[in-house]
């Protein structure tokens, strides 16, 4: 059975940081996660709203969700947004990056 958590307080949509060749730019990924909790966020949506996310390659997905998850270092919540146009697609996201969402462990984005 899967295990349930409550959010509380403000979890913004994060965005993924990009060059201007539009190259992840995941540097810029500790001090925006150090300003937000700073000013008070509870937790992260990773790859979600912001729009980018579903445009992203498998490996830049995990990249990303893996900077934000390490940069956040268990101190706020994170959710990875992992919605795909294939649903097995979905699942292998989904099986993947569910472990350091659910039970806060370090991330574990091996490929798939």
């Amino acid at each position: 059975m899967a295990k349930s958590f409550r959010m509380r307080g403000l979890i913004p949509a994060v965005f993924t940081p990009m060059d201007a060749k539009g190259s992840l730019h995941l540097g810029q990924v500790t001090p925006l996660t150090e300003q937000l909790i700073g000013d008070g966020v509870t937790g992260f949506y990773i790859c979600g709203s912001t729009g980018e996310g579903p445009c992203l390659s498998r490996e830049e997905r995990f990249d990303t969700a893996e900077a934000y998850v390490k940069a956040a270092a268990k101190r706020v919540t994170t959710v990875v947004q992992v919605g795909h146009q294939s649903i097995p697609e979905a699942q292998r996201l989904a099986e993947k990056l569910d472990r350091p969402v659910e039970r806060g462990d370090e991330f574990r984005g091996e490929a798939l």
